[in-house]
């Protein structure tokens, strides 16, 4: 079984911030691959051939050596599974770009870090013995550090957080019965066990005199419950209109009572 313990970073994130938009450029760069294939010969680059470019591209980029290589090729992976998700109908939005400042991701797989209880070492992808940065994180719980399978590193409204995916085994719950218990499910009374209990089953929509009580306070609990051609209420009797003034009279003349004419004195 798989679990994910997620913890919120603390330390100065300047480095990882940095990486971040690496990350964020080649997703864009990626995805404009996919979208020019598809539109130029209908069909979207396999991922073994994409993944090969996208290397020997990231040996050019001083700037796209920031990331791992593992790293690199895990977002040419996301895209492509985004696009899988999309095709069977399993996501509404075919992967779309990311703009500056967005919420996004990498991912460490099997080198690149190093975990030492509440901190992580990201390690340069050229000198693996050089650390670029010592992060620590909140660890509001145990997670067990010899079973890491994944790292990722994640922005999510202005913080960092890390993500370890872990190999568990499902704990296994003791039972304290003999093995054997006996239930059964009714009309008038919910469940009676075999030593006797019983549980009554639950009417929430039961009447009581209290709310008879409180519907004869208020009114309006009582007029909400009418038919649609009941007899409405009475109405409180509207005050007359306001005779119009000087402003409204002027308004109401012709725009010829204005007009002058110049052969008139």
């Amino acid at each position: 079984m798989v679990k994910n313990f997620r913890f919120r970073i603390k330390d100065n994130t300047d480095d990882l911030a940095d990486m971040m938009e690496t990350a964020r450029r080649i997703w864009n760069y990626v995805l404009m691959l996919h979208r020019k294939s598809y539109e130029w010969t209908g069909k979207n680059i396999p991922l073994s051939k994409l993944q090969s470019y996208i290397l020997r591209k990231r040996g050019s980029n001083q700037h796209w050596q920031r990331l791992n290589a593992q790293s690199v090729q895990e977002i040419c992976e996301r895209i492509e599974v985004s696009y899988r998700r999309f095709f069977k109908g399993l996501q509404i939005h075919p992967p779309q770009f990311k703009g500056r400042g967005m919420d996004t991701s990498f991912c460490f797989k099997q080198h690149g870090y190093k975990i030492h209880n509440d901190r992580i070492v990201i390690t340069d992808p050229k000198n693996r013995k050089k650390p670029i940065g010592t992060y620590r994180f909140l660890k509001h719980r145990a997670y067990p550090t010899d079973k890491v399978r994944t790292v990722r590193i994640k922005k999510y409204n202005n913080r960092f957080y890390v993500t370890f995916c872990c190999d568990c085994s499902p704990e296994q719950l003791a039972r304290d019965c003999n093995g054997t218990v006996g239930i059964d499910f009714g009309l008038k009374t919910f469940i009676t066990m075999d030593d006797g209990n019983k549980i009554e089953s639950p009417i929430p929509t039961s009447r009581t005199n209290a709310d008879d009580k409180r519907d004869a306070a208020m009114p309006c609990h009582a007029l909400s419950r009418n038919n649609r051609h009941s007899i409405p209420p009475p109405q409180s009797p509207r005050l007359p209109a306001p005779s119009p003034g000087i402003g409204d009279r002027l308004h109401r003349r012709k725009i010829s009572d204005f007009h002058h004419d110049p052969k008139q004195p």
